[in-house]
């Protein structure tokens, strides 16, 4: 009879036995040609503020300061003789005669009335502003309202064609609004932008 063979395989709980080694197993995302899963990351951290949303506090400065700078160079007039002129030509117009006490009262009530919207307007314009500092919703929704209110109210003047052209003060007025609706449609572009919608949303109380 013959020998078997020795069987040199280890057996179990000799020195030399060793324990077959597992797979690695697949990290999520760790597709071809993309990066593995990161448990060093944190899980869902608060979002940084995008760069849209600080330009559109910025352009909410410049927009005030462009404002501010177009009307009160279209205050200019009233100080001298063209905007005594203007109120004598109005009132002549309707056929009345002219009272130069009438013209002095009409004069001061005109930059009365305008430094008044001048002051709500800035008013307006710091609200939405801190407001937006603060991430506030409501400084957003505000904001938006204001300029397309703005707008309409600006560009109808370009259509009725009242805005004053005739001088040097009133070119340099109109060319000021042009730049201040420039600068109002770029604000509302970047408030409809969807990094500024999802930075706000995440501040909603």
């Amino acid at each position: 009879m013959s020998t078997p063979p020795p069987d040199n395989s280890p057996q179990w709980g000799s020195p030399d036995a060793q324990p077959e080694q597992a797979s690695p197993a697949p990290q999520p995302g760790s597709k071809f040609g993309t990066s593995g899963y990161d448990p060093g990351a944190s899980y869902n951290a608060p979002m940084a503020e995008p760069k849209q949303y600080s330009l559109l506090k910025t352009m909410t400065l410049v927009g005030l300061g462009v404002y501010l700078l177009s009307q009160l160079i279209g205050l200019i007039p009233f100080f001298g003789d063209a905007g005594r002129q203007l109120m004598r030509e109005s009132v002549e117009a309707t056929g009345q005669p002219v009272d130069e006490s009438m013209i002095d009262g009409m004069v001061a009530f005109s930059i009365g009335f305008s430094v008044f919207l001048l002051a709500i307007s800035l008013g307006l314009y710091l609200l939405v502003y801190f407001g937006l500092k603060k991430v506030k919703g409501w400084a957003r929704v505000t904001g938006i309202v204001l300029a397309f209110a703005g707008l309409a109210f600006t560009v109808g003047g370009f259509v009725i064609g009242s805005m004053d052209m005739a001088s040097g003060t009133g070119i340099v007025a109109t060319l000021l609004s042009v730049v201040w609706i420039a600068v109002t449609i770029y604000w509302l572009v970047l408030a409809f932008a969807s990094p500024v919608r999802d930075y706000m949303d995440q501040h909603r109380a």
